[in-house]
């Protein structure tokens, strides 16, 4: 296959096995090979064409999918299941969504926490697992509200101390879907003069 001008474009044919090459070198693939390499449900991937998202040639009344058409489709997906063409991973667009923080705090986030990353087509993918694994023990930092469970597991203050602040009021709380929240500022707040004191 002919190599694609941009600077990062990786075809995700370069790593597959000998039969999958073979079957992608000829620059287009079936609606069951997209099912196949996809990790989606033929109904899901027949939507995809409905809608126009996955560009669809007929040859001889059989429906194909163009090669680079299936890349372009497959690597913008907000979130992707494991498949043949690259673990469950996030699109740059959903780690924003997901975290809340721009383009440059992800970067770092994702160097940071060693999150393995890829291109599919020209777009740069980030690895699912890695990515939840690293925003949760990450979230707490950058949230406004926080949960007991996290507060007790994330600082060094005891379950007696923190229900001592709230009653005292030096800790706000709100009640969510049935959870109690910490407003994280003041929890820090309280776990900084107790180092202090110490």
């Amino acid at each position: 296959m002919r190599k694609s001008k941009f600077k990062h474009y990786n075809d995700p044919a370069d790593w597959f096995s000998i039969g999958w090459k073979q079957r992608v070198s000829f620059g287009y693939i079936t609606i069951s090979d997209a099912v196949k390499l996809s990790g989606f449900t033929k109904q899901y991937v027949y939507k995809q064409i409905k809608f126009g998202n996955i560009h669809v040639n007929k040859n001889s009344g059989i429906n194909i999918i163009p090669w680079k058409a299936f890349v372009l489709w497959y690597g913008s997906l907000p979130v992707n299941p494991t498949s043949i063409v690259c673990p469950s991973s996030y699109s740059l667009h959903e780690v924003e969504k997901l975290t809340g923080m721009k383009r440059c705090w992800i970067f770092r986030f994702v160097d940071r926490n060693n999150i393995s990353s890829y291109y599919v087509g020209r777009n740069r993918r980030f690895n699912k697992v890695d990515v939840d694994r690293a925003w949760q023990k990450e979230s707490s930092h950058y949230r406004k509200w926080i949960s007991v469970a996290e507060v007790l597991c994330m600082y060094r203050i005891s379950e007696e101390e923190l229900y001592y602040a709230i009653a005292r009021h030096k800790i706000e709380i709100k009640y969510e879907s049935g959870e109690q929240l910490l407003f994280a500022k003041d929890v820090k707040q309280i776990v900084n003069r107790k180092e202090e004191y110490k």
